[in-house]
């Protein structure tokens, strides 16, 4: 058996000789011979030798020997390790030797590199390195490598630490042996490197042992003050090694074994029982940390429990400015005059929202950002004695000036709502006050006042028609020379008998109602923000919200309900109304809630029609967020029980979208928004009376077809229209066909068509009905216009 063991002393010691830089050995050196076992001599028991010296002659010095674990445990080296002064001795060389479960190496200042990388001969055994030992002249030091799992012949145990992993090195125990033989563990400077390629953060620990008793088990890198006078490091290299720096210890003669660990790792096992969405982070040794990450915050109420929740977001006043819009709703053929407009907070007109005492109006509330506008107003004229002519003017700003002695007069005196002069293209008939106010003022009434001298009935008008909408958009706003944002609420009122004024309700969805639906969630900046809002002064703001983010951005369906709590002016937004609620009787008022109600978001021209996808089957297979009972934006499948949930429902997808078709081309016209006429039971469902037409772009909805255009027709009807100018007979072509062949409360799909256009014409709009379509105010251009491509050309012989 020691035949085997001779070839690999023979090998490794080639192999560290070259190593170590020396010559290469020859042919006849490098092959191993019989010639280098030695031969077995009866010898009498007296002069047997020492077991420490048995296998000396057959490593030599400067060499890493690798024999067998029986070998070894008879090795002077290995002998040496419960006593390491043992190899103080002037006869005793530098030399190692490794075994699969053991490893031991004596180097001294002078030699030393020969072991510079030690491991165990086992193979894939974990490695160490010392880049310099850093020993003084006349100091040794030995290195000792055993495997942590398996029996130490140290004497040393390796107890997996609680809170971390198995070993992921070997234990290496330093001993540091001065001119005097003397241990000295607590030399500065010293570092020593360990492999531990698939760690991604190594930690190591000091088993330390005093006087022949086990001490414990400390971090190198949080070691306590009474144990170290220096803490250790670690740090990362190249290649999957790690630095380590042997901490000082506060006694000399500890011994100390250094072992590899890492993190249990508790996160990746169930979230380290976090509860999603919380977000779990190791603690090193420690138990993991469950924390929410923006825009998730931890729910005062839960703790010490972390539960994270979505927080309302935060009502910008600045960018919620919105408008009124008033006009009279009857014919006034002497114009209309205003003494005064006020609004009020409150739905009862009795809390005015500016001080009118001592005659101060909107203009004298230098808080109030506002701006005033109307359809014009009269400037008189008279002849003086003298021939001069004096002028008096009646601007709107005397509608706002807390005066009862001013007041506005309407430039026209034949003031008819809705008709249009056609003498005068683009000149209304009806005569109309806006005013406009920031997010940060709420108005619930306004109260107009006409003017209450006798002999001035005529000018008061019987009805009025007040409009909400927003301060700015897309293309609008309240601006000289900008168009109108679209109104978004309107309410009517009657003048009653007797009474110089109205006073109009402005508040905004259902009293007491609570609708039950899908949180809207909307992606800003890849992170998830909730359709939550808090310090939304009025319902009014609620549904202007909503409306804002009926075509969020990262998602699938917008908003399309919302409810507003009056208590804690937090609005809600949601995706759906799946059920509504009304308060007790006898109760306050907490809620106020509505849908967005019919919205058109525009069309797309599609060319490679697909059916659409399947929806699921039931709110239950829907995903998402829901909202809890106490109104906390919660991760997971809801409970149907709790009537409030959030989900990401479906929307059909179509293909091919364009803007651009070519002629002659077939393509189908999607009409997209929210509350189209759609209903499942088909007593009640209206989609088949959605109609749509395309015209050259630019021209009236209610005029004829685009010509060339295959696919859809209308008929020419005549109307009679009544004015102030007299009556006139108007010709559209509004009676169209067909239905479309597929409809959603989402969209509305129509064709096929083909268009091909006339000479010069290569632009077209989209014009879109919803219901009685014969009337031509119920016509409505959607979005941009789109392009036919190309022109077809066709012969005609005789």
């Amino acid at each position: 058996s020691s035949v085997p063991a001779m070839r690999v002393l023979a090998w490794t010691l080639v192999c560290a000789t070259l190593a170590a830089g020396g010559a290469r050995p020859t042919r006849a050196t490098a092959k191993p011979t019989r010639r280098a076992v030695p031969k077995p001599v009866k010898r009498s028991a007296v002069f047997q030798a020492a077991p420490t010296r048995k296998l000396q002659d057959v490593c030599p010095d400067q060499t890493v020997c690798a024999v067998s674990d029986n070998h070894y445990a008879s090795h002077f080296l290995a002998q040496s390790v419960a006593d390491p002064t043992q190899l103080c001795g002037a006869d005793v060389e530098p030399k190692a030797v490794a075994s699969p479960s053991e490893a031991v190496a004596l180097v001294t200042p002078e030699r030393w590199d020969f072991a510079r990388e030690m491991s165990r001969s086992g193979e894939g055994a974990p490695r160490v390195r010392v880049p310099d030992p850093n020993l003084p002249e006349g100091w040794r030091m030995v290195t000792l490598v055993e495997d942590p799992a398996a029996a130490a012949t140290s004497g040393l145990t390796y107890e997996v630490v609680d809170g971390f992993a198995g070993w992921v090195t070997d234990a290496y125990k330093f001993t540091r042996l001065d001119d005097t033989c003397t241990v000295q563990n607590s030399v500065l400077g010293f570092d020593f490197h360990l492999h531990a390629p698939d760690v991604s953060r190594l930690v190591v620990f000091a088993f330390i042992h005093s006087g022949g008793q086990y001490v414990g088990a400390v971090n190198i890198e949080a070691a306590p003050a009474g144990a170290v006078t220096r803490s250790g490091g670690v740090r990362a290299l190249a290649g999957g090694w790690w630095s380590v720096t042997a901490p000082e210890f506060s006694d000399p003669t500890v011994d100390v074994a250094y072992v590899g660990t890492e993190d249990a790792l508790e996160c990746a096992v169930e979230n380290g029982g976090c509860e999603a969405p919380a977000v779990c982070f190791e603690a090193v040794g420690g138990p993991p940390v469950c924390a929410c990450e923006p825009p998730y915050q931890a729910d005062p109420a839960a703790l010490p429990d972390v539960r994270c929740v979505l927080p309302p977001n935060v009502y910008d006043p600045a960018a919620a400015g919105y408008y009124f819009r008033v006009s009279h709703g009857d014919r006034l053929d002497h114009g209309w005059q205003l003494e005064e407009i006020v609004v009020y907070s409150d739905s009862n007109c009795s809390e005015p929202v500016f001080d009118l005492t001592a005659g101060g109006g909107m203009n004298d509330n230098d808080g109030l950002t506002y701006a005033v506008a109307s359809s014009g107003h009269y400037v008189g004229a008279t002849s003086m004695v003298d021939g001069s002519v004096s002028t008096r003017e009646f601007p709107v700003a005397n509608a706002f000036d807390g005066q009862d002695f001013t007041y506005w007069r309407s430039s026209c005196l034949g003031c008819d709502p809705g008709k249009v002069d056609p003498m005068v293209p683009g000149e209304s008939d009806t005569a109309f006050v806006r005013f406009a106010f920031t997010g940060s003022f709420t108005v619930n009434c306004i109260e107009v006042r006409h003017r209450t001298e006798d002999g001035l009935e005529h000018t008061r008008a019987n009805s009025v028609l007040v409009e909400r909408g927003p301060r700015a958009g897309p293309g609008c706003g309240v601006e000289p020379g900008q168009a109108l944002c679209p109104a978004t609420s309107r309410w009517t009122a009657a003048r009653a008998a007797g009474d110089a004024s109205f006073r109009v309700a402005t508040q905004c969805g259902m009293e007491g109602a609570r609708i039950y639906g899908s949180l809207l969630q909307t992606w800003v900046d890849e992170r998830a923000l909730p359709g939550m809002y808090q310090q939304v002064p009025s319902a009014c703001s609620c549904y202007q919200l909503c409306l804002d983010n009926m075509q969020a951005p990262g998602v699938l369906v917008g908003c399309r309900a919302w409810q507003w709590n009056q208590e804690t002016l937090q609005c809600e937004l949601l995706t759906n109304a799946l059920a509504t609620g009304t308060a007790t009787p006898g109760e306050p008022v907490v809620y106020w809630s509505g849908t967005v109600g019919r919205q058109i978001f525009g069309y797309s021209v599609q060319v490679n029609h697909t059916e659409a996808a399947p929806a699921a089957s039931s709110a239950a297979e829907q995903s998402g967020a829901y909202i809890s009972e106490d109104h906390h934006a919660q991760a997971g499948t809801p409970d149907l029980s709790s009537r409030t949930w959030a989900g990401n429902e479906p929307l059909r997808r179509l293909a091919g979208h364009t803007m651009a078709v070519e002629a002659a081309e077939t393509f189908y016209l999607e009409i997209t928004g929210a509350y189209l006429p759609q209903s499942h039971d088909v007593n009640f469902d209206r989609s088949d009376r959605q109609r749509v037409k395309v015209v050259e772009a630019g021209a009236d909805c209610s005029g004829p077809l685009a010509p060339g255009l295959s696919g859809a027709s209308c008929l020419q009807v005549m109307h009679e229209v009544h004015s102030s100018h007299g009556t006139r007979v108007v010709k559209t072509h509004t009676v169209c066909g067909a239905a479309p062949h597929e409809a959603t409360a989402d969209h509305a799909t129509f064709g096929p068509f083909s268009l091909q256009p006339a000479l010069g014409a290569d632009h077209f709009d989209v014009c879109y009905c919803a219901g009685e379509c014969s009337d031509a105010g119920h016509w409505q251009r959607v979005g941009p216009s789109f392009e036919v491509v190309g022109q077809v050309y066709t012969y005609e012989v005789d």
